[in-house]
């Protein structure tokens, strides 16, 4: 899911809105748009999870886009593991195995309430 793409679908987004909302604190219209002000709150929400979320990607500043990896990042802070996920054209695997307490990624384990301000 991306700003502005129109193929978006509004349950989908309302859910991420949600999310971001109660869990990062944000004012987001619940409206299932994509739209800027989503798309900012998506950007924070990488920046805040960047090593979890983007360094399997080899980015180092937010996409904006709700994909793969911050997804599994959302899922896991909601205690709803993906289990292994795989992430195409990247040369490692991410692998999503929320124990409760740690977030396992292969390089290094992050425990989500030390990332959480």
């Amino acid at each position: 899911l991306q700003d502005g793409d129109a193929t978006n679908d509004p349950v989908a987004v309302k859910k991420i809105q949600f999310f971001l909302n109660l869990h990062m604190g944000e004012s987001l219209a619940i409206d299932g748009v994509y739209g800027n002000a989503t798309a900012e709150a998506v950007g924070r929400f990488q920046t805040k999870y960047l090593d979890l979320v983007l360094t399997p990607w080899e980015y180092e500043a937010p996409t904006k886009r709700w994909y793969k990896s911050t997804r599994a990042m959302a899922n896991a802070i909601v205690n709803c593991p993906e289990g292994e996920l795989y992430l195409e054209d990247v040369p490692r695997q991410f692998i999503n195995n929320y124990s409760g307490e740690t977030f396992y990624y292969p390089l290094f384990a992050v425990e989500p309430s030390a990332n959480q301000s």
